[in-house]
């Protein structure tokens, strides 16, 4: 009967803890949260969230085409998944991937000024290979297509768009 008391004494604890913390999630999920916010700011929180804490590749640029609408993605490594999250809209796609491996680890992803997503290198570790592909991804299928390939294999890389 002691041990039962006591469980419920930790459990209790746990539970006011747990309220303390997560109190306010209970009206709203975290998604409807981030659509009611000024599209600006979660640009902001995204920018302060991976210099504090992620190493993720990721590009804003302002000088993209009217046409562009301005998104965030990236490729969910050893899955076949990309993630769009489109900025003026607050949509959030998570969508399959159609390509020859999994999405490699330690590539790199880049848009660019037209709004063409391409993914480099990485590293399959079922085969142990580098890879010097290039891919683009097309949207509309949810598809990354071998475009070309670089002078080496490439890893755990930085790109950039000039």
């Amino acid at each position: 009967m002691e041990t039962l008391k006591h469980y419920l004494q930790v459990f209790t604890q746990l539970d006011a803890e747990y309220e303390k913390y997560f109190n306010d999630y209970e009206k709203m999920s975290k998604l409807q949260r981030l659509l009611e916010k000024d599209p600006n700011e979660v640009l902001r929180e995204f920018e302060q969230l991976v210099e504090r804490v992620l190493r993720v590749d990721y590009n804003i640029k302002s000088s993209f085409s009217a046409h562009i609408q301005h998104r965030l993605h990236s490729f969910q490594w050893n899955q076949r998944c990309s993630q769009i999250f489109r900025i003026k809209t607050g949509v959030f796609e998570k969508k399959p991937v159609t390509m020859q491996y999994e999405v490699p680890l330690y590539s790199r992803s880049i848009a660019t000024e037209d709004g063409t997503i391409y993914l480099t290198g990485g590293y399959i570790k079922n085969y142990n290979m580098y890879l010097q592909s290039c891919f683009r991804y097309d949207e509309v299928f949810s598809a990354l297509i071998a475009v070309a390939s670089m002078n080496l294999p490439h890893a755990d890389h930085s790109i950039c768009y000039l």
